[in-house]
């Protein structure tokens, strides 16, 4: 198994190990892979480590006729997450997303087995550097997300009362956190009345770190968190100062921002956007916080982006609060 020194998402691994790391490999998929016709017999193949996440191990797997990613997931997270990580769904959403040009192409998916591997998700490998370059294809790709009819996945909050209750289900930071001071002075209080969203598919992780951008233009990858919700939530998501801070990346520009909104074109959602948003950013600095305490014993690193982001959304909550008529 070698590494690829030349390889872009090895490059992002190792500016943010923290949040994107590879841990060394304990499954060989080339049997499996074999086995199932999807790398032919007695071929050269070269298997390498790609970043991967808390709950899976990801390696890309190379032959003279295929060009492969393999996501082996392991132990993950039990009950209710705000970001929750289910193997079945994730292959579920990226077989929906099949011939759209908008993911990876979905190959196959198998359960775990006992004593043998966990469950195990093949895709085609995206050529390109990860993060998002032409936000303006980006929006329009996610416009396209959004049209894509699906049922099943989880459902997402809708209204501010559920985004707010969600957040209340996030066990409180410490009392001497300042941040957490802060942010309770900062909950945004519940409209009077709200009709809810209509809900639509989201891809529920919608960050930079979660665009490679090619020769063909972005492809989003890492769907994990697929979700009937507001689309409001992905647009909030991937324009969030927070969400770019937690991946070490400064906000978008104004022009950036105008940028991805021209793609998305939708003054109904971007309005939406503007009145759900610090909804949304009340949330995640609660859970940013939760995540910066849980991980500053094992992970420092990791503590330190999500510190990170939770200050660059409490500065985002303070300047939406600043800019609203009393």
């Amino acid at each position: 198994m070698v590494p690829d020194p030349g390889s872009d998402r090895d490059d992002l691994r190792d500016r943010h190990p923290q949040l994107r790391h590879s841990r060394p490999m304990t499954f060989n998929p080339v049997p499996l892979l074999a086995s199932h016709g999807l790398l032919p017999e007695r071929a050269w193949v070269e298997v390498m480590p790609l970043w991967g996440g808390f709950w899976n191990d990801v390696m890309r797997v190379r032959s003279e006729e295929r060009d492969l990613v393999v996501k082996h997931y392991g132990a993950r997270s039990e009950g209710w997450s705000l970001f929750p990580i289910v193997p079945e769904v994730e292959a579920r959403a990226m077989a929906l997303l099949q011939g759209r040009s908008i993911a990876p192409e979905f190959e196959a998916f198998w359960p775990a087995v006992a004593g043998e591997h966990g469950p195990v998700l093949v895709y085609c490998f995206a050529q390109g550097s990860p993060g998002a370059t032409d936000l303006k294809r980006l929006g329009q790709l996610l416009r396209q997300v959004h049209t894509i009819p699906a049922d099943g996945f989880r459902q997402t909050p809708v209204n501010a009362r559920e985004i707010l209750a969600d957040a209340d289900r996030l066990d409180d930071p410490s009392d001497g956190n300042k941040i957490w001071m802060a942010l309770q002075a900062l909950r945004p209080p519940l409209p009077d009345d709200e009709p809810d969203a209509a809900r639509v598919f989201l891809h529920g992780d919608f960050g930079s770190g979660n665009v490679v951008s090619g020769p063909d233009g972005p492809c989003i990858i890492d769907w994990q968190c697929p979700a009937l919700g507001d689309a409001a939530e992905d647009l909030w998501s991937f324009l969030s100062p927070a969400f770019q801070a937690v991946y070490g990346e400064k906000a978008w520009t104004t022009e950036q921002v105008e940028a991805f909104h021209a793609g998305y074109d939708d003054d109904a959602a971007r309005r939406r956007l503007a009145f759900i948003g610090p909804f949304f950013t009340w949330r995640y600095v609660k859970y940013a916080l939760r995540r910066s305490e849980d991980l500053a014993a094992d992970d420092p690193a990791a503590a330190g982006l999500y510190r990170a982001a939770a200050e660059a959304g409490l500065d985002d909550l303070e300047r939406s609060q600043a800019s609203t008529p009393s």
